[in-house]
């Protein structure tokens, strides 16, 4: 069947994406990281401020390590682990999916969720590590807008 004016758009199958998602998430809080690997020192970092707000990442979350070129339709994901909330260290709201402008550590609601994009986890610890607490405040401002 043909409709003129309408495109098509393939959904990815999510199984692949989904399988990769480390945790159990039963705080159903999905942290997506595009760093290709999560270095020891950022592991740490982003598990003091998830401490800070009583998340653990060990037991606690959800992670997705993509590519900083990987694409991936976010609402279905998201629906299909049944996140409540959304961490974004590096993506873009475009690579995830998403045709709006979202600035930065602003907690933003998109359906039954909470989506939070901010720059990579490197870039936020190491401008803290360098004195400039810039991002890192900003990142607890928007944190504690979301879980305290």
């Amino acid at each position: 069947m043909n409709f003129p004016g309408f495109k098509i758009i393939a959904v990815p199958d999510l199984h692949p994406i989904a399988a990769q998602v480390i945790g159990s998430n039963p705080a159903k809080v999905l942290i997506i990281n595009n760093e290709s690997e999560l270095s020891i020192e950022n592991r740490d970092f982003l598990a003091r401020v998830l401490n800070a707000v009583q998340l653990d990442l060990a037991s606690g979350v959800g992670l997705l390590t993509i590519e900083a070129t990987d694409e991936l339709a976010l609402a279905p994901l998201v629906q299909h682990l049944q996140a409540q909330y959304v961490l974004c260290f590096g993506p873009s709201p475009t690579q995830l999916g998403i045709r709006a402008q979202i600035e930065a550590y602003t907690p933003t609601p998109l359906n039954n969720c909470k989506l939070l994009f901010a720059e990579s986890l490197t870039i936020i610890r190491e401008s803290r590590e360098k004195g400039d607490n810039k991002r890192a405040a900003a990142l607890w401002g928007a944190m504690r807008e979301l879980f305290l």
